[in-house]
């Protein structure tokens, strides 16, 4: 879901429209019926295509008879976020992702290694809790090393590659990661840390999309004691991250990167394409009508720009 070829052409876009200047926005450009605003119309414009695209992909699943359900519903929302807090990284490197904004606060990149350490757990546990209702058993704590299995069962997920990323070649135990979880110095590129999130994020839409409406029902044990329904835990990936996104966009912020007109206008693109791919969740159809064109038309736009 979140490597079609209409998300790379926007990645492609975004790359090339993320250095424009405010004053590079008033440059002629024309968009269909639009000449009079400037270059910013790129923006806008492919801006409204993709809400146009979002509003015929819901109503293609209507027609077809495939309403989502309650998980893919929640998810589109956790994507949602998950295409908000790419939007306002967008061209931040290893040297601004690794400066705090002050003694004791939190970089970028160690405010993105605690949301996919927290995301690892979600997953693992709303997956657990619906695995454990459908064999008729009692819920139980998901121990630690449960969980680093469960996701090691898929090399792209597989916890070792994230403590790689975080620690390099020293040797880490989960339980050493635990127990002093912050390395003296970050390690490894920000983008693999990306690269591993987004793996993290395509198998949580994936497995998780598939829960039917009773397993989201499902109660699940962690640290609150009691006994909490997946749907909850659902919500959380979206809470937890939108939270931490704002955490980010206050980081950059203070450490001299105010998001500009052009960042702006590609932070409501990335929600216009999350808001397409929400409404496209579970559709495993091969090919979706207007798709591949608007990608094309898109990626002709970026080179435009370049």
């Amino acid at each position: 879901m979140t490597t079609t070829e209409l998300a790379e052409a926007v990645f492609a876009f975004a790359a090339a429209a993320r250095g424009l200047s405010d004053a590079d926005l008033e440059r002629e450009y024309a968009w269909r019926y639009h000449g009079e605003e400037g270059l910013r119309f790129a923006l806008i414009g492919t801006y409204h295509e993709l809400r146009d695209l979002a509003v015929t992909a819901a109503a293609r699943s209507a027609a077809a008879g495939r309403p989502a359900s309650i998980a893919q519903r929640a998810l589109a929302q956790y994507h949602a976020a998950y295409r908000d807090l790419q939007a306002v990284l967008i061209g931040a490197d290893d040297d601004l992702a690794g400066r705090a904004p002050a003694p004791g606060e939190w970089p970028a990149w160690v405010a993105l290694w605690h949301i996919v350490e927290a995301e690892q757990s979600f997953f693992g546990r709303c997956r657990y809790a619906a695995d454990q209702l459908a064999a008729g058993a009692a819920p139980q704590v998901l121990a630690a090393d449960q969980l680093w299995a469960r996701l090691a069962e898929q090399p792209d997920t597989d916890p070792a590659r994230l403590l790689h990323v975080v620690y390099g070649d020293s040797v880490r135990t989960h339980e050493q990661e635990r127990a002093a979880p912050m390395p003296a110095a970050l390690h490894g590129r920000f983008a693999d840390l990306l690269g591993y999130y987004d793996a993290l994020h395509r198998r949580i839409l994936r497995d998780l999309g598939a829960l039917t409406d009773a397993e989201t029902l499902a109660p699940s044990l962690w640290w609150e004691g009691e006994l909490i329904p997946v749907r909850f835990r659902l919500h959380r990936l979206d809470a937890h991250l939108r939270q931490h996104t704002i955490q980010i966009e206050k980081t950059l912020a203070a450490l001299g990167r105010p998001p500009s007109e052009a960042h702006r206008l590609l932070r409501l693109i990335y929600a216009a394409l999350a808001e397409a791919e929400g409404a496209a969740l579970g559709d495993r159809a091969p090919d979706r009508p207007g798709w591949r064109a608007l990608a094309e038309a898109i990626r002709a736009r970026a080179a435009a720009l370049g």
